[in-house]
């Protein structure tokens, strides 16, 4: 997706951390900053990192003073990245804040101490601060929209659709894909069907 915005007259720039999102104790061999075709992408190191939930990043507002971003986009909210952002925010009222979520019921809030310490208490407590800096939030599927207010009690007016697209290269045969579907939902053959991936 980033090379594809990179194309329409935008710079765009990649933050992430110096260690692998699945497991933090795997580094990165690349160094701290380096282009991947016209997208930058700059890895920065954590000022601490706890149970790889909670964790901020080194230099992350003096990466973004010399950056001088239009927009942002963070992925996934519950983050206490949010308070870094915002303070960049404050200080940069022309950038334009965005943010998605992806939590659901079938994905997160599963058991006791999930649903009720880390998204009741802990995510709440820091949406609750930080929704009112950001422009626009994302929702990835309805249930994220229902799971997000119910745990987070944003307002749903604070929330839009984010239709995920798929890599059009991997949809070879997307007319048998879309026939199979209708054929084992007993769908009309001529319904019209929007589809995400």
């Amino acid at each position: 997706i980033t090379k594809k915005q990179a194309t329409k007259n935008c710079n765009v720039t990649v933050i992430s951390s110096l260690s692998s999102i699945v497991d933090y104790k795997v580094k990165y061999l690349k160094k701290h900053s380096y282009n991947e075709g016209s997208v930058k992408i700059i890895r920065l190191d954590f000022v601490f990192n706890l149970f790889n939930r909670f964790f901020i990043y080194k230099k992350l507002n003096k990466t973004l003073k010399e950056l001088n971003p239009d927009i942002i986009m963070l992925h996934g909210m519950q983050s206490l990245i949010t308070f870094q952002l915002i303070k960049y925010k404050i200080n940069n009222p022309q950038c334009t804040l965005y943010s998605d979520f992806h939590a659901d019921f079938t994905i997160s809030g599963t058991n006791f101490l999930s649903k009720y310490f880390l998204h009741k208490f802990i995510w709440r407590n820091l949406l609750k601060i930080s929704y009112k800096y950001f422009d626009e939030m994302y929702y990835t599927r309805p249930s994220v929209k229902n799971f997000s207010h119910l745990m987070y009690k944003i307002p749903l007016s604070k929330f839009f659709p984010l239709y995920l697209g798929a890599e059009y290269p991997v949809i070879k045969d997307k007319k048998s894909i879309t026939l199979k579907f209708k054929t084992e939902n007993r769908i009309s053959l001529d319904t019209v069907l929007l589809g995400t991936g």
